[in-house]
């Protein structure tokens, strides 16, 4: 198996799906170097980036394929389809690259994932590609609640998911999510390039914030859902990438309305397990 899974909080406070896992790539640090050299290339000179891993396409179609081939053929894939119980696509109009400063007025409040979901079901896998949770901003998850009991935990924030659709509310500062949620405890684990953390659009995360976060940081945010979310698979309507051809072991590209507000382009083939 060539990804090691561990658990981020050993509290046990929370439904495993509420709490964040960190997988450990096999090879991790030799695979992240060329694909970190990549992206500092493609984002010198820019002190803070934020982009969907589809603008790459077809402008610097070997730096998306790099980034793509990286999620299927690392294992991340495989795990992500073990874990959902089906074949996955990897979103790539909501999979993103960021290139954060320590300038916090650009760092993430509180949120969930499941704004990028629909339904709400899928992973989101977090890839710094430096160390990242000393130096380097991280990321900040709710760890437990007071008072809650691990079984009450789900329906607690299935709950607390329904007033935020209802509200219309997605980003939440410490106290604002203190109301909705109650007191809660929070974990910033340390991460290494290599590694990534990996959670479900239930888990309430932020970027990390604190006075030593003094150095920039790459990242990378890969976003995998049921393949059977795209029908349109199955009529191999894609793009051919690479010299990489379609058909039951091709890697398929193509664009898809979603929600009528946005266009995704969506990558699929089965994954590797190396």
């Amino acid at each position: 198996m060539s990804i090691e899974i561990h658990e981020v909080s050993t509290s046990r406070a929370l439904a495993p799906d509420l709490t964040p896992y960190r997988l450990t790539i096999k090879r991790g640090e030799e695979r992240i170097t060329p694909l970190r050299e990549e992206l500092t290339k493609h984002l010198s000179g820019q002190k803070d980036a934020k982009r969907s891993v589809a603008t790459l396409y077809p402008a610097n179609a070997p730096l998306f394929a790099m980034i793509v081939e990286f999620f299927f053929d690392t294992g991340l894939a495989a795990f992500a389809a073990r874990t959902l119980g089906e074949r996955i696509a990897l979103m790539t109009g909501f999979s993103t690259l960021r290139k954060h400063s320590t300038d916090l007025s650009l760092f993430n409040p509180w949120h969930q994932d499941a704004n990028f979901f629909h339904p709400d079901r899928g992973l989101t896998f977090w890839i710094p590609l430096e160390d990242s949770g000393v130096e380097r901003p991280a990321l900040t998850f709710v760890e437990g609640v007071d008072g809650l009991s691990v079984d009450e935990s789900m329906s607690h924030f299935e709950t607390v998911r329904s007033k935020i659709l209802t509200d219309g509310v997605l980003n939440f500062t410490d106290e604002q999510l203190r109301d909705r949620l109650g007191n809660f405890k929070e974990i910033s684990p340390v991460v290494h390039a290599g590694e990534c953390l990996c959670f479900t659009p239930l888990v309430f995360h932020r970027t990390q914030s604190g006075p030593k976060l003094t150095k920039s940081r790459l990242s990378i945010e890969f976003r995998a859902i049921p393949a059977m979310s795209f029908p349109e698979v199955a009529s191999k309507q894609s793009y051919t990438l690479r010299g990489v051809q379609n058909g039951e072991d091709g890697l398929f590209f193509y664009n898809r309305k979603r929600e009528s507000r946005f266009v995704t382009l969506t990558a699929f083939r089965p994954p590797v397990e190396n």
